[in-house]
Parts: structure tokens; C-alpha cells; sequence
């Protein structure tokens, strides 16, 4: 089902990057008549139901996203199911397998859909202030009293992502890495959290054990969300 595009979205304070409308290969049955198109299978539950994918975010996901579904149940009529997936690979293969009506995607995790066979529709970017620039912020904390102060000291280190499919998690800082001369690889030692809130809390872990509080290395980089 292609979702047609929804009004603009201003001032919604839910943590996205973007949102997709889930298509199905029944949308290459062209017809006039739409009860035909929804009787054939365009929908992940039924016609009256859109099912509302995102990742697993942190532990508050569903309450960030929860005026995002209100607003869509209002401009369609229809009910939202929330459906969080076990991490980002899971997400892309429910769009692969036409098990979601409605996703939140990031830069990566939408291009590697798209890539793989899901047929997907973008129609906006959420902001949380109107007129913003769509994009967000991925940054790079230590613990406090480390020795580590910039990119460059990342490398022979144990180092925390969010997930291999994660944007701001994964990707961008795997370039800054790359672009400081350090394979994300082979000169550190990956682990993932597949939570953004839960890399955050392995990190103050070991600054609580130091009786400290994290702080930021000096990398800051943006990254678009287009």
C-alpha cells in the first residue's frame, strides 16, 4: 500500500529520522476500484489497520512515537498498531516481507531496505521544532578521567556502537574512524548495544565504577537525514 503524503508535521516531539509508507507487490495490480487493491493483500493486518514499525530507540521508544501514531489514526481513520522490532535487521526484513504498513527509518537502515527488495515510499522527515533542518547529532562519549580525548585515541581501544544498521550509531562514526586513520574493524574492538540509551549506560558503567561521570571526546559530527 502506498500511503499518500501526509500534512506537515510540525512541532512533533518523537525521536524519527524519517517515515516511510510500506508498499506490497499487489500495487502492480492497477485497478480502479481500491476495495479490489485492499481485498488483495496491501495491508500488513487488514484495511482498517496500519501497522507502525520502528527500532528498538531506547527504553521510552513507544511513548516518543506515540503522538506520530496518534496524528496518523486521526488523518486516516485508521487504527495504528505500535510494532517494535528486536533491532534493525528485523525491522528491514518486516518492509521486505510486507509485514508493516508505516515505518521510522534512518539514512542506512532505509537505503539497505530499499536495496534488499522492500518497496518503500518516503514521504517526510520529522523535525521537533518548525522550520528545523532535518538531521541529528552523533556523538562520541568516554568515561570520565579516560586518556582518550579525541577520534584518534579510539584506535587499539574497546569501542560501543548501537547496531551495525544504525546511521548515527554505527555508519557515520565508523567514516569519522575511518577518516582519523582507524579501520572500525581491525583497529578496535567493536561491541553493540542495539539500544542508543543502553550504549550511553555501558559507558557510565565504567565511569561509575571510577565514581565519575561520562564526557565527550571531541567529535561532534551532523548527519543529514536526507
Amino acid at each position: 500500500m502506498k500511503l499518500r503524503l501526509l500534512p506537515a508535521l510540525a512541532g512533533a516531539a518523537v525521536l524519527a529520522l524519517g517515515l516511510a509508507a510500506c508498499s506490497t507487490g499487489a500495487d502492480a495490480n492497477t485497478g480502479d476500484d481500491e476495495s479490489s487493491s485492499t481485498s488483495s493483500g496491501t495491508f500488513a493486518v487488514d484495511e482498517n489497520t496500519l501497522v507502525f514499525g520502528v527500532v528498538p530507540d531506547s527504553v521510552d521508544t513507544e511513548t516518543n512515537y506515540q503522538p506520530l501514531m496518534d496524528y496518523i489514526a486521526d488523518v486516516t481513520g485508521k487504527t495504528v498498531e505500535y510494532h517494535e522490532s528486536t533491532d534493525y535487521a528485523a525491522l528491514i526484513e518486516a518492509a521486505i516481507a510486507y509485514q508493516i504498513d508505516v515505518a521510522s527509518f534512518s539514512g542506512f537502515t532505509y537505503v539497505t531496505a530499499t536495496n534488499n527488495g522492500a518497496e518503500l515510499t518516503p514521504i517526510s522527515s520529522i523535525i521537533t521544532e518548525e522550520g528545523q533542518e532535518p538531521g541529528y547529532f552523533s556523538q562520541a562519549i568516554v568515561p570520565a578521567g579516560s586518556d582518550i580525548d579525541s577520534i584518534e585515541d579510539f584506535k587499539g581501544k574497546k569501542v560501543c556502537f548501537v547496531d551495525p544498521s544504525s546511521t548515527s550509531g554505527y555508519l557515520f562514526p565508523s567514516y569519522n574512524l575511518l577518516e582519523a586513520g582507524i579501520d572500525p574493524e581491525a583497529d578496535i574492538t567493536p561491541v553493540f548495544a542495539y539500544k542508543h540509551d543502553v550504549s550511553v549506560q555501558k559507558t557510565v558503567r565504567v565511569s561509575s565504577a571510577r565514581r565519575a561521570s561520562p564526557r565527550t571526546a571531541r567529535s561532534r559530527s551532523r548527519t543529514p537525514s536526507r
